[in-house]
């Protein structure tokens, strides 16, 4: 698999563009990274995430200054919302080509859907399911070899996470 045959497969997957009247809340899944990048744009208020025993919902908002964003527990989802599912929450996780990984890994796809009353729209979708040749020496970690790429992710600096985000809602000034 190319990059070209990515991009193909991408394009033919049917997308809803988002209006201006898109709502500013995002509700997370699968990917913790994507809460500060989400908080750092200007026209998303509001970041929801499931708590640490996936049985809560934890709202975040932007903190003052550079301030830890400030966190509440909220008893339900609002709607509307924006929608960001990666990795095995996305319903494009092992599809089309098999993959399957660890959910750091290249292949780990990332979806955004509107979710208003009636119903959910995929409004974008990224994955990868080729895995580039390392621009260095790949380093031994405890599960396997890891590329210089995949260390970023793992540490939860993203190129392709901020693409995304940008292609998706559109460039904004933080």
């Amino acid at each position: 698999m190319t990059a070209e045959t990515d991009a193909r497969a991408l394009a033919a997957i049917p997308t809803k563009p988002l209006g201006p009247d898109r709502p500013h809340v995002a509700f997370v899944q699968g990917d913790d990274a994507f809460r500060n990048l989400l908080l750092s744009r200007s026209d998303i208020d509001r970041v929801i995430m499931p708590a640490a025993n996936r049985k809560n919902l934890l709202e975040f908002r932007r903190g003052v200054g550079s301030a830890k964003p400030v966190t509440a527990p909220i008893a339900a989802l609002p709607v509307p919302r924006l929608e960001l599912k990666s990795s095995v929450y996305s319903q494009f996780y092992a599809v089309p080509f098999g993959y399957r990984g660890p959910p750091y890994a290249f292949g780990s796809p990332f979806q955004l859907n509107l979710v208003d009353a009636t119903g959910s729209q995929l409004v974008a979708v990224w994955y990868r399911s080729t895995v580039p040749p390392p621009r260095r020496l790949p380093l031994l970690s405890a599960g396997s070899w890891m590329r210089e790429k995949t260390v970023q992710l793992a540490a939860g600096g993203s190129d392709e996470r901020e693409a995304f985000i940008d292609a998706a809602l559109g460039k904004v000034v933080p």
